[in-house]
């Protein structure tokens, strides 16, 4: 007969790994009790994919209106190309420039008021994902260096997913060279240039037939381009700018600096 041997009691397991405080899940502990409910998740993500969805067809909708303005404009100007050839009297070439130049900048203010309101929609879908990306943040608060985009909902995080200035230059309303030149990247940008250049073409036209001089036709054209770019383009700021005021902020950009090590005392 074979005797049993006592194995012994079983070996120590090695304590688990602790996570340091700022990596802790805390999901079922925020501090909004909503977000301790199991469905909350469910519920959210539902939610983010609505907002992309609805942000898409705002892309969707001003990339179709510039091109129906753009296609519009290079109709007018072969359809004038071929009455100028058609001519020979040249007494119906003004009034026909007149009018298509005319429909062609009624055309452009419509499509760029649409843009500006389109990117207002933009905005707010902007809005409401970085307000799901704060309550993600609240459920578990270490995924917070896997995101590259804002959790802010105020202007200064919204406009975080569009260009690269500082907080703090957005925040104060500093221009910078990259918010420039991303302004007039955009559809909205490219279409106030296009418009504005219809205008000064379209005042041109006019002036000639009055026998004004070349110089004369291209300062007024100049300064119409001038006045109405700068207005599309304030338009277009204040729509951005007052955006804010209309909605409300629940969670702010924290703007304050870090403390720098030697500044103490």
């Amino acid at each position: 007969m074979h005797e049993r041997t006592n194995p012994g009691p079983p070996p120590e397991r090695p304590p688990a790994p602790q996570l340091p405080p700022s990596l802790e899940p805390r999901g079922g502990h925020s501090s909004n009790p909503a977000l301790n409910d199991p469905r909350a998740l469910q519920i959210l993500s539902t939610e983010h994919w609505s907002l992309l969805a609805g942000r898409s067809l705002a892309y969707n909708e001003a990339f179709t209106r510039a091109g129906m303005f753009l296609t519009a404009l290079s109709a007018s100007v072969v359809a004038i190309a071929f009455v100028a050839q058609a001519d020979r009297t040249g007494s119906a070439l003004p009034t026909f420039t007149l009018v298509l130049l005319g429909f062609d900048l009624f055309v452009g203010l419509t499509t760029y008021l649409r843009l500006v309101e389109t990117t207002r929609e933009d905005l707010r879908s902007v809005q409401g994902m970085n307000r799901i990306r704060h309550a993600y943040l609240e459920m578990v608060p270490g995924l917070a260096p896997y995101f590259i985009a804002s959790d802010r909902d105020d202007l200064a995080g919204i406009l975080m997913t569009y260009e690269g200035p500082s907080r703090e230059d957005m925040m104060a309303g500093r221009p910078t060279i990259s918010g420039i030149l991303h302004g007039f990247s955009t559809n909205t940008g490219m279409v106030a240039v296009v418009v504005s250049l219809v205008g000064a073409s379209l005042a041109g036209v006019a002036i000639a037939q009055i026998g004004a001089s070349m110089v004369a036709i291209v300062a007024l054209g100049a300064i119409v381009f001038a006045v109405l770019l700068a207005f599309l383009l304030r338009l277009g700021i204040l729509s951005i700018t007052t955006y804010s005021s209309s909605t409300v902020v629940r969670f702010p950009s924290d703007v304050a600096k870090p403390p720098v090590a030697g500044d103490e005392g």
